[in-house]
Formats: structure tokens, C-alpha cells, sequence
């Protein structure tokens, strides 16, 4: 991977880092009560997209490891937080049957 394809990634996993913050803080504002529940339904799809993106250019980039490496990265950190927020907004882990 050239220095060029590293800036663009680096910069990606930056922004994908800026969007995670962001959805923390939007769960927070639904805990507040400044969020309705059709409006965190929405953000979750997105994330579920977000997710779907992640691994198109995951299955796209089979001959860099080291991209693949960082896309796993940022697919788990995505992962992770919408977990979160699911939990706390239904009210369960929606991984236990």
C-alpha cells in the first residue's frame, strides 16, 4: 500500500472514530429524552450500512493485509458501540436469544 492509500485510510479510521463519539453521543441524548425511539431505530440502520460498507471493502481489498487489518478494526469498534446502544435502548442484549 503507497503512503497516498495509507493517508486516505488513516484519515477514514479518524472520521470512523469522529462518527463513533458522535453515536455515543446521540444515545445519550435518547437516554435524555431528547431522542425518540423512531429517531435511534434510524441511526441503528445506519449503522447496520455503515457496517455493510466496512465489510464490501474488506471483501474488495483481499490483497492488502494491512487494510484488512484496519477495516476489522473499525468494523469491531462500529460494532461494539451499536451493541451498546441497542442494549441500552431495547433494554437487552440483543445477542442473548
Amino acid at each position: 500500500m503507497g503512503s497516498k492509500d495509507r493517508d486516505h485510510t488513516e484519515r477514514e479510521n479518524a472520521e470512523s472514530e469522529d462518527e463513533s463519539r458522535g453515536i455515543v453521543s446521540r444515545i445519550g441524548s435518547f437516554l435524555k429524552g431528547e431522542l425518540d425511539e423512531v429517531q435511534a431505530t434510524s441511526m441503528l440502520r445506519k449503522d447496520h450500512e455503515k457496517v455493510r460498507s466496512i465489510f464490501r471493502k474488506w471483501e474488495d481489498s483481499e490483497d492488502d493485509k494491512v487494510l484488512r487489518a484496519q477495516l476489522v478494526q473499525q468494523a469491531s469498534r462500529e460494532l461494539t458501540v451499536h451493541a451498546e446502544i441497542e442494549e441500552k435502548i431495547f433494554g437487552h442484549d440483543q445477542a442473548r436469544p
